[in-house]
């Protein structure tokens, strides 16, 4: 048979073998089985070997991979999280349809150009431009949106609208260092299409940094931030990671976007935005209701041609169109200074800001009638101030020529201090107060001091109203929707018990005058004691003429009355304290002072006024804006002028009074 070559050839002779015959196929599949098992082994062998010898290779191509996805994790760990007021209709600049956009929002399209200014001369250089087109580009090119930044009406919001739903909100990340500081900052840029504030602008740069000491992003993912840098305006607010005021979701810090001013706040509060070197004026609205914004993430590089991921960060141009002042497009991040010295950009930040209204001064609060001065008149400003420039300064010209010319009418010498009754000019009324302001000093400056115990139970006072929670939210969501009941509310409960003490403090220097007109010795508290002593009689026709003004202003068709009796009723407690009129006839008594000399008396007293309730505030403000002043240091300057400055314009109206009384028995 064919099967039978197949079979063993010998026949073992011993009894002991009865092992049967293994089959050639069956032999051959364990022959190829152990040649296989054999090759594996050795290959094993051969892998383990060269790994050994390999190994610091491999340590060092780790270490490489985790230095650069450290960068990338860091960044995603740390990326804020942005709330954007809501808009309560489309074009409410109370709100903001705006979220932080990459900028690939303003490549491709028609309607944006790259344009060039340079020797007077605007040119288009790019219509649609791409990132490339930007790369290298000097401060003379400006990106150019459709609209009129300075007339925004609704346009840049519709534009934005239109196509924003295609992108991701977008942080853009970059690790900075700076020379002979250890440690980085991690930075996060976010770019806004417009900015629609008092000073309004096509684009907007902001940023969010936080400090680590650590040398690297590896080292920084074992260890916390050390600081916080928030940008606004021109300028930003600092704090420490674990403070208070600084609020997070797990490791993601959050900002508050002031409405229309996309500024970065810690806190959901109406707030006095000061930019840098006096610019960025106005209140950031940061408050509730608003709409929670995470952002997607991108980690630069700065790019050495224009074909590498990010050209545009060497785009020294304009990221708006080019206008005068602060409607002049931003800057991009690589031109900032927080780009390359992050750490004393930082430092340079406030540690506080102030949340209005607020209310620990002595006098008038320079924060609340800044805030008030704002919202009222924002809007006629930035009208104002889009004018062409010749208008503006032919304006500005005309007012101090006027107001100057209608100073040199009038005389300031000689002093004339005594006696006090008798015929003053303007001029003359000035210099004589002036010497008994400094004859009596002790006396007007103590007069003033009672400002002190009224601030701490006005203090108080709005320190319960606003700081309690209950009143906070019942405030914060009655009023959310009405922007001009708020500014009434935050005038009343800022300005409202200083003007009652600025009142007192008038009274008070009146009483004293009439004391030295009588030689009798005078005091503060003696003087005080007159006040009080006639305290009813001052306060009935003075609260009487208050209710027929109010009345009469606020029917609008009664205002020029409400104006015009104002004046006439100036004088209502110097003609009871000094003349001796009966409370029910002293309103009658002013007005005849007045009468005949309404005009100059207006005049007269409006200039007063102006000094009284502006020169803490605006020397204050200054402050504010062009020094890194505590909030305490400029509510203080403000109370300490303000204290100063009454006593002397109430002695200058008294002198006022008496020469319209001279004038009046004269006629």
């Amino acid at each position: 048979m064919r099967g039978e070559k197949y079979a063993w050839r010998y026949r073992p002779r011993t009894a002991c073998n009865t092992i049967q015959p293994m089959p050639l196929p069956l032999r051959r599949y364990v022959a190829v089985l152990a040649v296989v098992v054999g090759v594996v082994a050795l290959s094993a062998e051969i892998a383990s070997a060269d790994g050994a010898r390999c190994e610091r290779c491999a340590v060092v191509n780790s270490q490489a991979l985790q230095v650069g996805t450290a960068e990338r994790v860091l960044a995603e760990k740390y990326v804020p999280i942005v709330y954007v007021r809501n808009q309560i209709e489309s074009c409410d600049t109370r709100g903001s349809p705006y979220v932080p956009v990459p900028v690939e929002f303003l490549f491709d399209v028609d309607a944006i150009v790259l344009r060039k200014h340079e020797s007077g001369r605007t040119t288009d250089e790019v219509r649609a431009p791409s990132g490339a087109d930007l790369y290298g580009k000097d401060d003379t090119y400006f990106l150019d949106f459709p609209g009129d930044p300075k007339r925004p009406g609704c346009r840049f919001e519709r534009d934005f609208l239109a196509r924003v739903n295609e992108y991701t909100p977008t942080a853009y990340a970059h690790i900075a260092y700076e020379d002979g500081r250890d440690g980085f900052a991690l930075q996060y840029w976010l770019f806004y299409y417009f900015n629609h504030w008092n000073n309004t602008h096509e684009g907007d740069w902001e940023m969010i940094q936080l400090t680590f000491e650590g040398p690297t992003p590896a080292d920084a993912l074992t260890q916390e931030p050390t600081g916080v840098g928030y940008s606004q305006h021109g300028s930003g607010e600092r704090s420490d990671w674990d403070d208070a005021k600084l609020s997070k979701e797990g490791t993601h810090p959050i900002a508050f976007a002031a409405a229309g001013a996309n500024a970065n706040q810690f806190e959901p509060n109406v707030i006095l935005g000061r930019g840098e070197n006096g610019t960025g004026f106005g209140c950031d609205d940061a408050r509730r209701p608003n709409r929670r914004v995470p952002l997607a993430v991108q980690l630069m590089e700065e790019p050495s041609s224009a074909s590498d991921p990010y050209p545009w960060l060497a785009f020294d141009g304009r990221w708006g169109e080019r206008a005068p002042w602060e409607f002049n497009g931003p800057t991009g991040p690589n031109d900032k200074r927080a780009w390359r010295e992050p750490f004393l950009w930082q430092e340079n930040l406030r540690p506080s800001s102030i949340i209005v209204p607020s209310g620990d001064t002595l006098g008038p609060n320079a924060v609340n009638l800044f805030c008030d001065v704002v919202w009222y008149l924002s809007a006629p400003f930035a009208q104002l101030i889009r004018l062409p420039r010749g208008v503006l300064v032919a304006g500005v010209v005309l007012g101090l020529s006027g107001t100057g010319f209608l100073m040199t009418r009038t005389s300031y010498r000689p002093v004339m201090a005594l006696p006090l009754r008798r015929r003053r000019r303007f001029g003359q009324a000035l210099s004589a107060s002036a010497r008994l302001y400094r004859r009596n000093v002790v006396l007007f400056i103590g007069i003033g001091a009672i400002f002190i115990p009224v601030s701490i139970i006005e203090s108080a006072f709005q320190w319960v109203l606003f700081s309690t929670t209950p009143y906070v939210a019942t405030i914060s969501g009655f009023f959310a929707a009405n922007r001009a009941v708020e500014a009434i509310i935050a005038l009343g409960v800022g300005n409202a018990t200083s003007s009652l003490v600025y009142w007192f403090v008038t009274v008070g220097v009146t009483a004293a005058i009439g004391r030295v007109e009588a030689g009798q010795s005078s005091s503060a508290l003696a003087a005080f004691r007159d006040v009080l002593r006639q305290a009813p009689a001052l306060i009935v026709p003075r609260l009487r003429a208050l209710v027929i003004f109010l009345i009469l202003a606020l029917s609008v068709v009664g205002l020029p009355w409400a104006v015009r009796n104002w004046i006439r009723w100036a004088f209502i407690e110097q003609s009871i304290l000094l003349d001796g009129t009966p409370s029910r006839e002293s309103l009658a008594a002013s007005a005849g002072a007045v009468d005949g000399s309404w005009w100059h008396t207006s005049f007269c007293l409006t200039t007063l006024w102006v000094v009284a309730y502006l020169s803490g505030p605006t020397v204050a403000l200054l402050l504010l804006l062009l020094s890194p002043v505590s909030v305490a240091t400029v509510n203080l300057t403000s109370s300490v002028i303000f204290a100063a400055v009454a006593p002397f314009v109430a002695i200058c109206q008294t002198l006022l009074y008496f020469d319209l009384r001279a004038k009046a028995d004269l006629d």
